[in-house]
């Protein structure tokens, strides 16, 4: 077992993350590029060491946002060591214990993520089965991006395996374990296990007939393929959805013809002062609901009607932060924002609103962008953003070049064209580090977060570009001094919180390394 400080070819152990039957996994640094990365390490024993190559072989094989790139492989006297992407967050089973049940929304994203991966799984040529999907091979990164681990025991669907040893049978298919049978139907029963799993036993009846399906102890039961699956889910929700707004309309239709009824008898239509009160009272209803409904998708959708109608800063900027509220900006909100902007660029550069709300479009992209791209399509679309208002804002500048840094510095290094980039970018930081955020302290977090990331990450190139290794201390020394003070920080902001305080500590060590090891 490697210890702390260790070498491992060229990476470093940080700290063991991870230990099963099969291997230790170690998050490690890249002592050449400065980068985390996870390595797992297997022991050279045969039939182990069997299912280590099926994994690299299977793993080097797809390309797929939840699915771990690997990007080394290191033998040892002893051992075997894949080196892949490092995921930061927790599994579904280490969620569930810490904070309890999912709610049916939140399983139900994470389900389509996995359905979705299943399917370019089995889409392969020939297919590739995980075999092993369960809540401890599922994780919820920190931004709340869904990435499915472990690949050990994966194999081509069609091979049937007489050892078992390895299987998980809590969640295994009926037919894995009698006979050993493992095809695109076994994993939508142990997928089927790991729903259920996410969810408390009082769910709508809906969502318990399509796990019903998923688990059905005869295969032929279940649905044909993840893909069956995954249209089954979306409609059970678009149902239920639909279901709840024929009602409302049937309601609100009956309604409103007894109102015209009685209205008419008393001939308050024949009324033009009535017209005019009625279409006042309508739009204060609008505003109303647009900035006081409990329901954030409503307002949503309220404050989108006042957008269309009026075309007032006030409206658009409600909508940016009403979206930034849940601190979640997907790609169904991105591609709304996005055509509701490219409508309305003309009369917002007119009235000289265009270049506020590009700089607010950035900040979504930036901090709160669920990416699935390894990290870069955020930043690549943040600087896009901030691209279009940077002449007129000086802040708006160092946002932009931060988020080109950061979403060109990976092809860059592997290009070995990195040189002469890490002082802009840490300057910039710096200069984020002391803004005032008023009240958006959740912001403010995320750029102490990036601030104290960046240290560790690339405190080497800093130092070698001149940053000085106490400049670099001060820095974080501001930071935690602030995370320090006792305030409301919000859940989000206290975990952020955590880890900005447990990641100084580690680049405090990385500093004192470097000014130890390096020569400026």
């Amino acid at each position: 077992m490697a210890e702390n400080g260790d070498l491992i070819g060229r990476y470093r152990v940080e700290e063991l993350i991870a230990e099963g039957g099969m291997s230790k996994v170690y998050k490690v640094k890249d002592m050449r590029i400065g980068i985390i990365r996870a390595m797992k390490e297997i022991e050279q024993t045969d039939d182990v060491i069997c299912a280590a190559y099926k994994e690299t072989r299977i793993l080097k094989s797809v390309n797929f946002p939840s699915l771990p790139g690997i990007t080394d492989i290191v033998r040892t006297e002893d051992s075997y060591c894949v080196v892949m992407d490092y995921i930061e967050g927790k599994t579904i089973r280490d969620i569930v214990k810490e904070n309890g049940k999912f709610s049916e929304k939140e399983a139900a994203r994470i389900s389509r993520c996995i359905l979705n991966t299943l399917i370019y799984l089995h889409g392969r040529n020939p297919p590739i089965i995980y075999r092993d999907l369960k809540p401890s091979n599922v994780m919820i990164t920190t931004e709340g991006d869904v990435k499915m681990i472990d690949f050990g025991i994966s194999q081509i669907s069609g091979i049937y395996s007489e050892n078992n040893r390895f299987i998980t049978r809590e969640f295994a298919a009926p037919e894995t374990i009698i006979e050993g049978i493992c095809d695109e139907k076994s994993d939508i029963y142990c997928f089927g296990c790991t729903l259920k799993y996410m969810l408390p036993e009082r769910m709508s009846l809906g969502m318990k007939y399509f796990i019903s399906i998923c688990t059905s102890h005869n295969p032929k039961d279940r649905f044909e393929s993840a893909k069956d699956a995954l249209e089954a889910l979306n409609k059970n929700e678009l149902f239920n959805v639909g279901f709840e707004e024929k009602l409302k309309r049937k309601i609100g239709k009956t309604f409103f013809f007894t109102i015209m009824f009685f209205m008419s008898a008393a001939g308050l239509f024949l009324s033009e002062q009535y017209e005019v009160k009625m279409k006042i009272t309508e739009r204060e209803s609008l505003v109303r609901e647009a900035l006081e409904s409990f329901d954030s998708e409503k307002r949503k959708v309220k404050l989108e009607e006042l957008i269309l109608s009026e075309k007032d800063e006030t409206w658009y900027l409600k909508y940016l932060e009403e979206i930034k509220g849940d601190t979640v900006f997907d790609e169904t909100e991105a591609e709304k924002i996005e055509s509701i902007i490219e409508r309305d660029e003309e009369v917002l550069k007119e009235n000289n609103l265009y270049f506020e709300i590009a700089e607010n479009i950035g900040e979504l992209y930036m901090f709160y962008y669920q990416d699935d791209a390894n990290g870069n399509e955020k930043y690549r679309r943040a600087a896009i953003w901030f691209d279009k208002c940077k002449e007129s804002n000086e802040e708006s500048r160092i946002y932009a070049d931060i988020c080109h840094f950061l979403s060109d510095i990976r092809p860059m290094i592997l290009e070995g064209k990195d040189g002469g980039m890490y002082a802009k970018f840490y300057n910039g930081i710096e200069n984020l580090i002391y803004k005032d955020y008023g009240e958006d302290i959740y912001s403010q977090m995320l750029i102490y977060e990036l601030a104290v990331d960046s240290v560790y990450a690339y405190g080497s190139d800093f130092y070698r570009e001149g940053i000085k290794a106490d400049d670099m201390r001060d820095m974080l020394k501001s930071i935690s001094g602030y995370v320090n003070e006792e305030k409301d920080y919000g859940s989000n902001g206290e975990k952020i919180r955590e880890k900005i305080l447990k990641r100084i500590k580690e680049a405090v060590f990385e500093i004192d390394y470097i000014e130890g090891n390096f020569n400026g």
